[in-house]
């Protein structure tokens, strides 16, 4: 009771007695004692003017009578010195002892009525004990009663066991609904089983355990109750001595059975998921709990609105179960103990740190849901802001992908002809989100990316009166030139190492992408590769962008280019920079060929040559399109014994023999020793016995293996095949193509490569007539050309 609760209670003594009663939690607030040492009973009997009616009130709400001040002044001594006889008889009913001596002078309660002139009030003084036992010794109707009832009368006092008394009068005349309301609201469960008096026997042990004084309740607690109280002591709940409700809750639960509100509260976390043991304050689970309930109660609109004043990233298309979910987790977050929330912050792999405390790691889970959406939230002037993002980014959300696209030209943002809508969504986010970001943000981003920008130490004496603005607005359009980097990264353009071609490439990139398969099938073969009908768009798209990509190098770069793919280079050292720049692209181009044929399962590394690559890809190629009679004619001219095969074993067996064919000698005989095969032999027979070998035929030894009748490969040492003079028409096409009439075929490609690459008309927009023809002439001459030197392999 603070000091201030003398002008309370002097008030509250001219009001009716109910009210002092209401604000009276329990005997134990009764008794709490101000900066004086005066409980509430001495300071109303200090007021001016002290109502008896309101001290009796206190004196039936177990108002210890016998505490008093710092100078050891009682209630009693307070009345015998205003000379009230009523008050002094009400205090000595209620076991006032009329021994005790102030600190002061030593006197009694008697003594000090003596010394004021009220000699009645000390002989009351002298005589209470006389007063009030006799009518014990004489069996008096109030102790007779007592007995009867079961009411302990030296325990209550007159007071408190007369007002019992009446209630145990009125609950035998009330009706049922009356007594079972009554049962109810002071906390005991009525069911059918328990009849009218067990119920009455009841409230009347719940209201004389609530009207002893807090000894003898523990007292009776230990005696009837002690298995209880041990079990919550188990649980580890126990955090001091019990409290008046608690032991009285033991008391209910040990003699009618139910469950402790403590196991009760247990009981609905463990059912609601609540960690008990994990909770700062175990008192406030039933907080936690009411607040779940409430939570559950609500409306969608309100959970929006309280989920949104958490600071979570709110929209109006989530889930009301989410939601609700969500803010039980944050409601459960705020109330863990901060060891508990910092793992939870360490398992969410939050950036937390040493000195954060709960507001710190709650703003962290806040920010989490932002995080989700690409929002920083912390990088924002404030929740309000970030919120409004997203609100903006959701009507961007419904908008269809020509409506974005649209909008990012209206904007200036990079834009791409391939992007998806999750892409162009990115890109208006993070431009969204970099225009509310402060100066000090803007650096930040700006430096993870790499970016340099001016310092202010740099600007004109005019730009540095408003430093904050030319800064952002110089670091906004840096962040914007790096959408337009990743853009063209994305794409596979190195800008460091195309520089400004970089956009003109991205550009010529765009077009392939758009182009349908027949016409970048035209744009490949142009490049003298064969004709891959199995290789995926995506694939041939990457081989064309790269071919583009390295006809922008310069010859140092393209040579570095040939030694990060490890192409033997030594030989080009003292040509002319156009030749050697030929000569170093189109062995670029020829390694594009080379990763795809080896994930094929051609060794091009262990054939002879790369036109023998070339002529394996192709004739594969063509028996993958042939008819099964066609590649079944053609796999019978290995002469083995006859057997029904499906067609892709019998292209997978000739295919085996065409790269055994082209290997070089002494890679074949590492081969037939991979296949546990004698490398001793002629190239022919060891061939003969790879093919039957791997097809499943046994090779007796003493039998020589038979001979194959497909046509071999001539090898290297035989003499070269004359090649019939050409005709005027093929001539032609050699000189048109710059080239002697003995070049060969490898030779023939690289020239049309060449000169298809510079006559294309595309890459003379200002001479389009004239390169379309020149253009066209190359053509016919390349395919006059291949028609001349297959029918000459012939």
């Amino acid at each position: 009771m603070v000091q201030e609760g003398n002008s309370l209670l002097h008030q509250l003594a001219h009001e009716p007695n109910g009210k002092l009663k209401e604000m009276c939690d329990s005997p134990d607030d009764i008794n709490e004692v101000n900066a004086m040492g005066e409980t509430p009973l001495l300071s109303l009997l200090r007021s001016p003017a002290p109502n008896l009616s309101a001290v009796c009130e206190l004196l039936r709400a177990r108002a210890d009578v016998n505490r008093g001040d710092i100078m050891g002044e009682t209630p009693l001594m307070e009345a015998a010195c205003l000379g009230d006889r009523e008050l002094c008889l009400s205090l000595l009913q209620s076991r006032a002892d009329a021994e005790r001596r102030n600190l002061s002078t030593g006197q009694r309660a008697e003594e000090l009525a003596q010394s004021a002139g009220y000699e009645d009030i000390a002989q009351l003084c002298r005589s209470h004990g006389q007063a009030i036992l006799a009518p014990r010794r004489r069996g008096g109707a109030l102790r007779q009663r007592c007995e009867e009832q079961e009411v302990p009368l030296d325990l209550l006092g007159q007071l408190c066991a007369n007002d019992l008394l009446r209630d145990i009068d009125r609950w035998q005349r009330a009706p049922w609904a009356e007594l079972a309301t009554e049962a109810t609201e002071q906390g005991l469960e009525v069911t059918e089983q328990v009849e009218r008096q067990e119920l009455e026997v009841r409230l009347k042990k719940l209201r004389v355990w609530r009207l002893l004084p807090l000894q003898p309740l523990q007292d009776l607690c230990r005696l009837e109750a002690a298995h209880v109280v041990g079990e919550r002591e188990g649980r580890g709940e126990s955090s001091g001595p019990l409290s008046r409700e608690e032991l009285i809750e033991a008391l209910m639960v040990a003699s009618w059975g139910g469950v402790t509100k403590s196991q009760s509260i247990r009981k609905r976390c463990e059912e609601k998921g609540i960690p008990e043991g994990k909770l700062e304050d175990r008192q406030r689970a039933e907080l936690i709990l009411n607040e779940f309930d409430r939570l559950e109660q609500m409306s969608t609109g309100d959970l929006g609105r309280l989920y949104k004043s958490r600071g979570f990233a709110y929209a109006d298309d989530m889930e009301p179960e989410s939601l609700r979910e969500q803010l039980k987790e944050h409601l459960l977050y705020q109330e863990l103990s901060l060891s508990h929330l910092r793992q939870l912050c360490k398992e969410k792999e939050l950036p937390i740190k040493g000195d954060h405390r709960r507001a710190d790691l709650l703003k962290l889970i806040t920010a989490e849901s932002w995080h989700a959406l690409e929002i920083p939230v912390m990088k924002l002037p404030s929740v309000l802001v970030a919120q409004g993002l997203l609100d903006q980014l959701k009507r961007l959300e419904k908008k269809d992908e020509r409506q974005l696209r649209a909008e990012l030209r209206r904007r200036q943002l990079p834009l791409e002809q391939s992007a998806s809508k999750s892409k162009l969504l990115s890109r208006l986010r993070r431009h969204l989100v970099w225009q509310q970001m402060s100066v000090e943000d803007l650096e930040d981003e700006c430096r993870s990316r790499d970016l340099q920008w001016t310092t202010t130490s740099k600007m004109s004496k005019l730009q540095q009166l408003h430093p904050g603005s030319l800064q952002k607005k110089e670091m906004l359009q840096l962040l914007h030139d790096w959408l337009t980097v990743e853009m063209l990264e994305g794409k596979g353009i190195s800008v460091k190492l195309m520089g400004h071609e970089a956009l003109a490439i991205f550009m010529e990139v765009e077009r392939l992408e758009s182009m349908p398969r027949k016409l970048l099938e035209a744009e490949y073969q142009m490049l003298g590769m064969p004709d891959e009908p199995k290789l995926e768009d995506k694939e041939l798209i990457y081989r064309l962008k790269q071919v583009l990509m390295w006809s922008q190098l310069e010859i140092e770069q393209l040579v570095e280019e040939c030694q990060d793919r490890q192409l033997h280079i030594q030989h080009t050292l003292k040509l002319c920079e156009e030749e050697k720049r030929q000569i170093l692209l189109d062995k670029l181009i020829m390694s594009l060929g080379v990763d795809g044929w080896e994930k094929q399962g051609i060794p091009v590394a262990r054939l002879s040559s790369l036109d023998a690559a070339i002529g394996i890809i192709e004739e594969l190629n063509r028996l993958e399109e042939a008819e099964e009679k066609e590649v079944k004619e053609t796999y019978q001219l290995l002469g083995l014994p006859k057997e029904t095969l499906d067609k892709s074993v019998m292209i997978s067996r000739l295919k085996h023999y065409m790269i055994w064919q082209e290997l070089r000698p002494s890679e074949l005989r590492k081969e037939c020793l991979k296949h546990s095969i004698s490398a001793a032999g002629d190239i022919e027979e060891l061939i003969t016995k790879l093919v039957l070998k791997t097809a499943g035929f046994a090779l007796p030894e003493e039998t020589k293996a038979p001979e194959l009748t497909f046509p071999p490969r001539e090898p290297k040492t035989s003499v070269p095949k004359t090649i019939p003079a050409p005709s005027g028409k093929v001539a032609s096409a050699f000189q048109l193509l710059g080239l002697d009439v003995t070049a060969k075929q490898e030779e023939v490609r690289r020239a049309y490569r060449r000169l298809a690459l510079q006559h294309h008309p595309d890459k003379n927009p200002g001479l389009q007539e004239e390169a379309v023809k020149k253009f066209q002439q190359i053509t016919h001459a390349y395919e006059t050309l291949q028609g001349h030197l297959k029918h000459s392999a012939r």
